[in-house]
């Protein structure tokens, strides 16, 4: 019987798969032919990337089409743009650039979906590795919501490989041997590289590393070291690939810069050289020897005092009334009603109160299992925490880290549990409960509303802006500058062959310029406009910051436009098309 299970296991699979192509994907390709992905950063990506295979240089980062001729400086890095970048070198000899575009817009997340899938599964075998690990790692997160949309077709950002690098970093430093050390070390990097999403996890986990290192020496001595030496070595890749050797000497703060490589490169290495002298020492020396390695990092990190600079500090306090204050995921996950608690953070709840009920029963017997099992528990602990409670994009975080974990006591459920009880926890703690929680409440008639501040005035407009076919007329007129409200400077560009003023980045300073114009008088600001060449004013009726500037600046520019009242030198272009923008010619 047992030889016939694994060819009716992968029968299912692969009916499975074609269900899924069919069903759930096909609807996906229409959307991405439109450019209908599910933000900017997708959008921005997919021309990020399209400049870089037509010739832009690897650290000309610019959006030269945003704020010309500036261009708006992007902060991502090179190392995120490349599995992209690949798939459509791969295609291109077949289809061509464009249809490769396409195409690698549509695939690219599945495939990092998959590699996902396994790097869950890799760092779930430390807390149980047991014979179905990687069918529920597939099966969570094929149907875990709040950690798919990071890998449906179109969502080309970096989250993606985000969620790949953290999982390869918990497996690396877990494992506890040479390989899980080298592992961990060049997947921290690769994270930091990415992004500084991670960050505090990370930091937990460093911090758990040289703890145990410190607790147990002999046992961690190989993995401690192989660590420090392998992130020694790939921070420094890192910091190659995100900056040009003619700017190694400029810090940032919210992407990886001379700043964070040279405490993170001096820690790894001295960190690599105690775990080798002071393995055979006290427990006391060994935490001694932590603390010198401190001193210098801190030392060193102490010279760049843009790392104390709040994140984002290019914001201005006029982007921040007008526009930046109104971005969903900034907002506590309370705040957001009873339905996106559900749906974001239902599953890391449950997760995590069934991983807390695991961890106590591990602490019977305090063994390398238990301290990794309680890792991840703390750590999603912080996450679910501050995503209910700071700003909900830590959702992230705690999505990929309740994937692994729920394959961990899934999987030892399967196999240990008796029968029923098994069968009974894997109906509580799966991805569909919030599914069923929320179809309840809405049976039972429980309001959803969220309590983050709405406007005071009613929209403009809809928002049939953030598809193709919305910028047929706007295509249609002659190339120029366009004046655009903050969220379509992406989408004008990838749909259009216009330029525009702004994009929603907080290194473009085009939106700095843009608002003195929406704010300035009607006079004022034609005068900005004719300074800066600018052909049309182009804005979506539902957009964040144009309800602001009706409430806080009735007597504004913009507010004028806004309510129908636009000044003489703006002449309304028709538009017959069923799109909501709104396109002003400049005379």
């Amino acid at each position: 019987m047992v030889k016939y299970a694994r060819p009716a296991l992968l029968a299912l699979l692969v009916i499975f798969g074609i269900w899924y192509g069919f069903y759930a994907l096909s609807p996906q390709w229409a959307r991405i032919l439109n450019w209908q992905l599910t933000d900017s950063d997708d959008i921005t990506r997919t021309l990020e990337v399209r400049a870089w295979l037509d010739g832009q240089g690897f650290y000309d980062r610019m959006l030269h089409r945003s704020n010309p001729p500036f261009g708006g400086e992007l902060h991502w890095s090179r190392l995120s743009d490349a599995p992209l970048a690949l798939v459509e070198l791969i295609l291109r000899p077949f289809f061509g650039a464009q249809q490769a575009e396409i195409i690698g817009v549509f695939f690219t997340p599945l495939l990092l979906g998959l590699v996902f899938t396994y790097c869950a599964y890799l760092a779930s075998k430390p807390l149980y590795n047991g014979r179905y690990n990687l069918l529920i790692a597939l099966f969570v997160v094929v149907f875990f919501r709040a950690l798919g949309v990071n890998f449906a077709p179109g969502r080309v950002d970096h989250h993606g490989l985000q969620l790949i690098s953290f999982a390869l970093f918990l497996y690396g430093i877990t494992s506890n041997d040479k390989k899980g050390g080298i592992i961990a070390g060049i997947a921290l990097a690769a994270s930091l590289t990415i992004g500084l999403e991670m960050l505090l996890l990370e930091i937990i986990g460093v911090l758990w590393l040289v703890l145990m290192w410190a607790l147990n020496s002999k046992e961690r001595a190989v993995s401690t070291q192989y660590f420090g030496v392998s992130l020694f070595i790939s921070i420094i890749v890192g910091l190659l690939i995100n900056v040009a050797p003619y700017e190694i000497y400029q810090s940032a703060n919210e992407r990886l810069s001379i700043a964070q490589a040279a405490p993170i490169a001096i820690g790894a290495l001295l960190l690599a050289i105690v775990a080798r002298v002071a393995a055979q020492r006290t427990i006391k020396i060994r935490l001694v020897a932590l603390f010198i390695i401190a001193l210098p990092v801190i030392g060193i990190a102490t010279q760049f005092p843009i790392l104390l600079k709040p994140l984002y500090w290019q914001v201005s306090p006029t982007l921040y009334k007008y526009w930046f204050i109104d971005i969903g995921e900034t907002f506590p996950l309370l705040k957001m009603g009873i339905n996106k608690q559900i749906i974001l953070g239902g599953f890391s709840v449950l997760v995590l109160i069934a991983g807390a009920f695991k961890a106590a029963h591990l602490a019977k017997n305090t063994d390398t299992k238990f301290y990794n099992f309680l890792l991840l528990i703390v750590m999603l602990l912080v996450c679910v925490v501050m995503t209910f409670w700071f700003q909900a994009r830590v959702n992230l975080q705690a999505a990929g880290l309740a994937t692994i974990i729920s394959i961990a006591i899934l999987s030892e459920a399967v196999d240990r549990l008796p029968k029923k009880s098994a069968i009974l926890l894997c109906v509580i703690v799966n991805p569909f409960v919030p599914e069923w929680a929320l179809n309840l409440a809405r049976e039972m008639h429980v309001p959803f509303h969220s309590s983050i501040p709405v406007f005071k005035v009613a929209a403009f407009g809809g928002s049939k802006c953030y598809s193709k076919p919305n910028y047929a007329t706007l295509n249609s007129l002659p190339k120029g500058l366009v004046a655009n409200n903050i969220a379509i400077g992406s989408y004008v560009l990838i749909n259009t062959h216009h330029d525009v003023i702004t994009t929603p980045f907080h290194r473009d300073m085009g939106r700095d310029y843009l608002f003195n114009i929406y704010l300035s008088d009607d006079e004022t600001a034609q005068n900005l406009i004719k300074q800066r060449g600018i052909n049309y004013l182009v804005y979506c009726g539902s957009a964040m910051e144009l309800r602001r500037i009706a409430e806080y600046s009735p007597n504004s520019f913009m507010a004028h436009v806004l309510y129908g009242k636009a000044p003489n030198y703006l002449e309304k272009v028709p538009d017959n098309s069923g799109s909501d923008l709104v396109i002003y010619r400049v005379k």
